[in-house]
């Protein structure tokens, strides 16, 4: 375990690493009208609901909110709760402060909730997932990932070594630039893995995709079951097919 001031870094037994940030407990720290609110690499909020008709009028109220405010969000519906998500990828800037459309968008719903009886809870539901992957030529692996995964890159200036879904179902995906020299890390790769699952008559193209970006197939002992490809400096995805109804 290793605190930096700004993050702990937890190992499990064999090494491998998980990086919590230590963020601020809200967005702005100090605004009452947004405290429901979480920064945790993008904006928060959860509202548990007593029922799946509850999440819904919530989801409603929300998307209507977003649609007048004119800013994106992502709204998680669920029967014990609906979740709230500014997406990362969405954010201008690392500072919501200055995001004016986004935090008049966060106290309008704050409001909205807090009117409908609903309360905040801020665990151990809300968490933020993102994966990094070292890389010396980050731009070489970054295209790589963006072919075989299916992302797109981040669209702002801040973004630059990450990548995203543009459905904004699965994690975001950025880019540790590492020394080439550093041994120590370079030990540690390919101890984990990604399995992507796609239609089976799109494997093939994904593969193309994958190579055409400047990856290549380490192995495909195991095809049809799955082909693992790797990028430009060795990290491997094993691509499998979906399974079709019987």
């Amino acid at each position: 375990m290793v605190d930096d001031e700004q993050a702990w870094v937890i190992a499990d037994l064999e090494g491998n690493e998980v990086c919590l940030p230590l963020g601020p407990t809200g967005i702005l720290g100090r605004e009452a009208e947004t405290e429901d609110w979480r920064d945790m690499g993008c904006g928060l909020a959860c509202y548990p609901t007593a029922s799946i008709r509850e999440s819904v009028d919530l989801a409603a109220t929300v998307a209507d909110l977003a649609d007048d405010t004119g800013k994106a969000l992502m709204v998680d519906v669920r029967p014990g709760a609906v979740v709230l998500d500014s997406g990362k990828d969405q954010q201008e800037t690392e500072d919501f402060a200055n995001d004016e459309r986004f935090m008049e968008l966060a106290r309008r719903i704050q409001a909205a909730a807090r009117g409908m009886g609903l309360t905040a809870e801020p665990a151990p539901r809300l968490r933020f997932l993102q994966i990094a992957i070292d890389a010396v030529e980050v731009p070489a692996v970054r295209a790589f990932w963006m072919a075989v995964l299916g992302y797109r890159h981040g669209p702002y200036e801040r973004l630059l070594q990450d990548i995203y879904d543009p459905r904004r179902l699965n994690p975001v995906v950025w880019f540790q630039q590492v020394d080439a020299k550093d041994e120590a890390r370079w030990a540690q790769r390919n101890r984990i893995h990604f399995d992507l699952y796609v239609p089976r008559d799109q494997v093939q193209a994904r593969i193309d995709a994958a190579t055409a970006a400047g990856g290549r197939v380490a192995s495909d002992a195991h095809a049809p079951a799955w082909w693992t490809v790797a990028d430009p400096e060795g990290n491997e995805v094993d691509l499998r097919p979906g399974r079709v109804g019987r």
